[in-house]
């Protein structure tokens, strides 16, 4: 049961209402649920969410950052230090990729299974490290975190969409971790 009534009204009178929720309580985050499915999502994205741009309380755009790891720590740092045990892992990865790619057709069982078994541990160490770093941020920031200028949304979902559309259980079985 929803605690407040729907949302109805023009483009203006809903960012009228949502900002008033901004100015009067600090809220810094709305979750949405639909009345109709899927018209009250799409009439809020092409609606509501232009309003509220033009007002200035929803972002445009994301900064330009091409990784988390740069957002964070600065430009020219968007791959782990070499001596990192995750750069570890990618490189091993890498390392094995490229000889079984030399042995062509020759390419033997013991080298597949240890190309599977170094991709698995990496992403194994990706996936455990990106959904980790992503819950410390939110539990940090809260809603907050998806706004400028962090706008840190892009990377957990990000995150989200390579460990829900490859999940590492059968992986984490299969290499005993």
């Amino acid at each position: 049961m929803p605690l407040r009534k729907p949302l109805v009204g023009s483009p203006q009178q809903i960012a009228d209402e949502l900002v008033s929720w901004i100015d009067e309580a600090g809220v810094d985050g709305f979750n949405l649920t639909r009345t109709v499915m899927p018209e009250s999502f799409e009439d809020f994205v092409n609606l509501a969410v232009p309003e509220s741009q033009n007002r200035g309380v929803y972002k445009e755009d994301y900064d330009p950052a091409p990784t988390l790891r740069e957002k964070l720590f600065g430009g020219g740092r968007a791959r782990l230090p070499a001596v990192h045990a995750g750069a570890q892992h990618r490189r091993r990865a890498a390392y094995a990729l490229d000889d079984a790619w030399r042995q062509g057709p020759s390419l033997s069982a013991e080298t597949r299974a240890r190309v599977a078994l170094a991709t698995s541990e990496a992403k194994i160490v990706a996936h455990r490290a990106a959904l980790d770093v992503s819950e410390k941020l939110f539990d940090a920031y809260g809603a907050r975190a998806t706004h400028a200028p962090l706008a840190l949304d892009r990377f957990w979902r990000n995150a989200r969409v390579h460990t829900l559309h490859d999940p590492i259980d059968y992986r984490v079985r299969d290499v005993g971790r």
